[in-house]
């Protein structure tokens, strides 16, 4: 199908392996031609393999649009015949902004026209493909280059699956665990764990190694037997039969409940319930929204190989987290007075003594999925519980500041500001600053942030951003 908007087709690999459809677009500069276009993608939909791409002269979030003099248009067409298709975009890197006018100052906008889309079936058949957004140029869009990285997964961590303590030998086998090491209490702790896990691998490869077949096979048998049932229904043997049958396919199809639950982490169904499409499309989804198959290393350049990849963030974290930042200026006490302090009552309760019942009690309220290490603990990093905790504290401390140099009779409030005296908001991870626009009280707003910026990490210069408004 050819029109002057798209041209579809029908391919196949060179291998022969795949065979899918593929879509061309170049749309209309106009919206009531784009329409056409619209309505001719909604008729050739497939629920086969299919992938679309091309510049579609639309956006499909405010967000992909920027510039002075941008108006935004909802674009209910576009966004509907993304829907209707069932399409996404595929997993891309490089530039966002696909396309801008090329002009000067206020003048310039930036859009994300040119796109990558493709249906759940071709994701699937594609699981390991992503677009590349290069710069663009001499030219107003940016080239695009689709990429099919090779697999190549490392090896997976070992993960504690909840359906393994629903096999009738699971205790037995945690129980009677033959392990003794001559050390500390926790490198004795350490080493029975690493026993547990190679019988626990045993269990898994025995029982569970293929629970999405053994569940299908459980069922067939079980309505066989019903079905035998049916044309003999005094059949005591049949009987005892249907009801091992019933106990096998119930205990078969529990596990499978957990385990799917337990990889999509789909909390909001209850086990038992049969959505497996739910789980699986779940599955898939965190699966290729985690994976990585590229990435540039701290030499600028871009690599693909998995074993490179664990190199590279290794070596950036070996870095990041190897040093520590030189000269670091103490929390000074006369900021810290500037709003509420711990009381006496509270700092006791901190510096309580626990009990190993505490400690148990904690560790016991970790949801069953969650795996902490054997010390109890699982690391800072991003996720964590502590680490918006920390992040409130190192926040409180530049609230604070700012406080302190509202108060100084040489700052002068925003116009806009005076009647509240304010001086600064803070949401999530960004701050917004007031103030007028005299030399002295900008001056004052740079040296709380010199102050703050010498008691937490250094930002990141490129990740950061100054903007000046009048």
């Amino acid at each position: 199908m050819c029109t002057s908007q798209l041209i579809h087709l029908f391919v196949t690999t060179l291998d022969g392996k795949h065979r899918f459809f593929i879509t061309y677009v170049y749309a209309f500069n106009d919206m009531e031609g784009r329409k056409v276009l619209w309505t001719d993608l909604k008729r050739i939909a497939t629920n086969e393999a299919w992938v679309i791409l091309g510049d579609f002269n639309e956006i499909l979030s405010k967000e992909e649009r920027i510039g002075k003099k941008v108006k935004y248009n909802e674009a209910t067409e576009f966004i509907d015949c993304v829907h209707c298709c069932q399409l996404e975009d595929i997993k891309f890197r490089g530039s966002y902004f696909t396309w801008s006018n090329k002009r000067q100052g206020n003048e310039r906008i930036w859009s994300k026209i040119d796109r990558v889309l493709a249906n759940r079936k071709w994701m699937d058949d594609f699981s390991n493909a992503q677009v590349a957004f290069m710069v663009e140029g001499l030219f107003d869009h940016t080239p695009l280059l689709s990429q099919f990285i090779p697999n190549s997964r490392g090896k997976s961590p070992f993960k504690y699956f909840r359906m393994w303590s629903s096999h009738p030998r699971f205790l037995e086998i945690v129980t009677n665990l033959k392990a003794s090491a001559i050390g500390t209490k926790m490198f004795q702790l350490v080493y029975k764990l690493r026993m547990l896990k190679a019988e626990l691998k045993e269990l898994n490869r025995r029982e569970f190694s293929n629970i999405q077949e053994a569940t299908n096979q459980a069922k067939e048998d079980l309505v066989e037997i019903q079905m035998k049932i049916q044309a003999d229904p005094l059949q005591d043997g049949l009987l005892e039969q249907e009801m091992a049958a019933r106990k096998k396919y119930s205990l078969l199809l529990k596990g499978l409940s957990s385990f799917l639950q337990q990889k999509s982490k789909v909390t909001w169904i209850k086990e038992g319930d049969e959505n497996s499409a739910i789980f699986h499309a779940s599955i898939r989804e965190r699966r290729r929204q985690n994976s990585i198959l590229s990435i540039e290393d701290q030499q600028g350049i871009r690599v693909e190989d998995q074993n490179k990849i664990t190199e590279a963030f290794l070596s950036f974290y070996y870095q990041l987290l190897g040093s520590k930042m030189e000269q670091r200026r103490q929390v000074m006490q006369s900021i810290m007075k500037q709003g509420p302090l711990v009381t006496q009552q509270q700092a006791e309760r901190l510096m309580k003594e626990y009990t190993k019942e505490d400690v148990k009690k904690a560790i016991f309220e970790i949801p069953g999925i969650k795996a902490p290490g054997p010390d109890g603990e699982r690391g800072l990093h991003c996720g964590d519980p502590m680490s918006p905790l920390l992040f409130v504290l190192g926040m409180e401390y530049l609230s604070r500041i700012m406080s302190r140099i509202g108060s100084k009779p040489e700052f002068q409030y925003h116009d806009r500001c005076k009647e509240l005296k304010m001086n600064h908001l803070m949401f999530a991870d960004d701050v917004i600053l007031f103030c007028h626009g005299d030399f002295q009280s900008i001056h004052l707003m740079l040296q709380g942030l010199k102050l703050f910026l010498d008691f937490v990490v250094a930002t990141e210069p490129d990740k950061s951003a100054f903007t000046v408004v009048a």
